[in-house]
């Protein structure tokens, strides 16, 4: 679901009834870190805001 909602890319496909554009969800595999880190911050902004849940960073020291 979230690949869908923050990782997808447009692709072009020729179809009988003429070019549809369709969103496909990118691999995770294939991204550059700073993309990962772009996707990452997407989601814990958006676990934030529509679910109230804070998602530390990998790195971040955190206590409740």
């Amino acid at each position: 679901m979230l690949k869908s909602m923050f990782l997808t890319e447009l692709h072009h496909i020729e179809t009988l009834n003429g070019i549809k554009e369709v969103e496909v969800p990118k691999s995770t595999a294939e991204l550059t870190t700073k993309e990962f880190e772009e996707y990452t911050t997407s989601i814990r902004q958006w676990a934030s805001q529509e679910l109230g849940v804070y998602i530390p960073t990998p790195n971040e020291e955190w206590h409740p």
